[in-house]
């Protein structure tokens, strides 16, 4: 489902499992703190991809982008939904939380 991408450096965080439930204005996973704006969403349009499916992609990739990662800091990546490939920036919060601030379809 994910295709590699991305570097991550600078404030420490723990590795937890993610949910893949989107709600509200920002999906945010209580396990984690990471947020996903979903106003992206309109970048969706015309690929027929559900923005549920694309949220899951990312928060399991940010997962495993975290998971061995001593720190985080801004990061990028890339992840493969029903074949179309899907481009996040992600940067963490002074709390140490993580917000995907965007996501769109890679050129």
């Amino acid at each position: 489902m994910a295709d590699g991408g991305g570097e991550v450096a600078d404030a420490s965080l723990e590795a937890a499992e993610v949910g893949s439930q989107a709600a509200g204005a920002g999906a945010t996973d209580s396990a984690t703190g990471v947020t996903i704006s979903e106003h992206c969403a309109r970048h969706l349009a015309g690929t027929l991809l559900s923005p549920t499916d694309v949220l899951s992609a990312i928060y399991a990739q940010v997962q495993e982008q975290l998971a061995g990662a001593t720190s985080s800091g801004s990061f990028w990546g890339r992840v493969s939904v029903d074949g179309i490939d899907i481009e996040y920036r992600a940067y963490t919060l002074p709390n140490g939380s993580i917000n995907v601030g965007t996501y769109y379809v890679a050129k």
